[in-house]
């Protein structure tokens, strides 16, 4: 199994082991929680494919398109004298591929975090992601971009 598989498969894992999936902020996000959605974008011009974008260096400017993988996780604390699982990142994961369930892959898969507020997510819309490459602390050497700006991705009439 490729490194990248693994590390996933181990961060899915965590998340379903000790942690509960949700979208509320976790006191480490950008700001509190917008309860709207992220804007439609017509023509949102010139995407990187997410597959190219995992490859390039930090410091990149970049803009793509994806998928929730995985909402930001919050952990239930652990009590005193108790073994916990340890808690993911508290950061969100933009696959190139829906999540469709048990047995889905996500393709290309980037860690992610918001400059303020995190907007209303689901797993099935496309979203276009805009914002920097970054290194993260806990992102351990995954890629993750700092989301500046987000729109969902809709067809023209």
């Amino acid at each position: 199994m490729p490194w990248g598989t693994r590390v996933v498969f181990f961060l899915a894992l965590l998340a379903l082991a000790g942690c509960e999936r949700g979208s509320g902020a976790s006191g480490r996000g950008g700001g509190a929680p917008s309860a709207s959605a992220p804007p439609a974008l017509v023509n949102p011009g010139d995407l990187t494919p997410l597959a190219e974008v995992v490859k390039q260096a930090p410091g990149s400017r970049v803009k793509t398109r994806a998928f929730v993988w995985l909402f930001r996780p919050t952990c239930k604390p652990c009590a005193p004298g108790a073994h916990c699982e340890p808690c993911p990142p508290a950061l969100f994961q933009f696959s190139e591929k829906p999540n469709t369930g048990a047995g889905s892959a996500p393709g290309a898969l980037i860690l992610s975090d918001f400059n303020g507020g995190e907007p209303k997510l689901d797993t099935k819309t496309e979203y276009v992601l805009e914002g920097a490459l970054e290194q993260h602390p806990e992102a351990k050497g995954q890629p993750f971009i700092r989301i500046e700006k987000i729109g969902t991705l809709t067809a023209a009439p």
